[in-house]
């Protein structure tokens, strides 16, 4: 199958006029166990969650320093307090600290015998994990609560998917950002955004399809399940594939 050109979300966002601020803030403990909360809850059984909520960025591993020595300090930051909340995860398993590497494609490289995703935005960094023997794959993402920029959904979203409220748009590009972590590590196949139509009930569970006319899509992209809520200020998705 040929790999999909895929955009990631702050490349996506950012030169669009959507609010793409610095990290640079952590969230209280109550919002943080929240958000685990969430997480756990939708992603079901055996899955952990973990929120790195300290503002500051923890020390790397020595591997994963070498990993990103070029990149700068927004990404330095965001791979910090992603990979701290990606142990602590781990930790929750019972797997001693490590590092997680980068994969050729930026994806976080798991521990043998764990399936995991990490998430970061402005003023969060979260990541689940699982044994691999309960689940094939996970994939969450987290945006903060606004509504996507008027200019890009032609760009995320399908006609289908267009929404009234951009908050709902949003929704459904978050469900997007976690159906590719989700796929991507089983499938080695990049998807762009519209190679793929998310269908959300009003209670945010949502499925996914190939989009008409876009070529064949991994299997596991019309196995998975996810839902989205919004909470603490930040909208959350988060989808498993069996």
């Amino acid at each position: 199958m040929t790999p999909r050109n895929y955009t990631p979300p702050e490349a996506i966002l950012a030169p669009h006029g959507a609010d793409v601020p610095p990290v640079g803030k952590g969230i209280s403990t109550d919002a943080a166990e929240a958000v685990e909360s969430v997480f756990t809850r939708f992603l079901g059984n055996g899955v952990v969650a973990a929120v790195w909520p300290d503002p500051t960025t923890p020390d790397l591993l020595p591997e994963e320093v070498a990993a990103i020595h070029r990149a700068n300090t927004k990404r330095r930051d965001e791979f910090g307090r992603g990979r701290a909340a990606a142990r602590k995860a781990l930790s929750r398993l019972g797997v001693p600290p490590c590092p997680i590497l980068v994969g050729p494609h930026r994806e976080p490289l798991w521990p043998s015998g764990i399936v995991g995703s990490i998430t970061h935005c402005d003023g969060l960094a979260a990541a689940v994990a699982a044994p691999a023997h309960l689940l094939a794959g996970l994939g969450i993402d987290a945006e903060p609560e606004k509504g996507l920029p008027p200019d890009i959904r032609s760009l995320v979203l399908s006609e289908e998917e267009f929404r009234t409220d951009p908050v709902e748009e949003m929704s459904v590009f978050c469900a997007k950002e976690s159906i590719h972590k989700a796929v991507f590590p089983l499938s080695g196949v990049w998807m762009d955004f519209l190679d793929v139509v998310v269908h959300m009930d009003r209670d945010g569970r949502f499925t996914a399809a190939p989009a008409a006319g876009r070529g064949p899509l991994p299997r596991e992209v019309t196995l998975l399940h996810g839902r989205t809520t919004r909470t603490c200020g930040f909208i959350l998705a988060g989808c498993r594939v069996p």
